[in-house]
């Protein structure tokens, strides 16, 4: 006689891969930050070295529009 299997499935959740936090989160994660932008820095390991001056004006119209350019 033959047995049915079930499919495996992932279903167990985030948890199983990362481990339970169990109260290490502090109250304000995933909250907004504002931070002046002179803290902000170039990433080292950008693989980009030039970048295109019309792109980055469409970039910062599109930001503009949506309020997140500087004013």
């Amino acid at each position: 006689m033959a047995t049915e299997r079930t499919p495996r499935r992932l279903g167990r959740g985030l948890e199983a891969l990362l481990g339970n936090a169990g109260g290490l989160a502090s109250s304000d994660e995933g909250a907004l930050k504002s931070i002046p932008i002179g803290q902000i820095g170039r990433n080292p390991f950008q693989p980009r070295r030039e970048f295109n001056s019309e792109e980055l004006g469409e970039l910062q119209e599109s930001l503009s529009s949506s309020g997140l350019g500087s004013s």
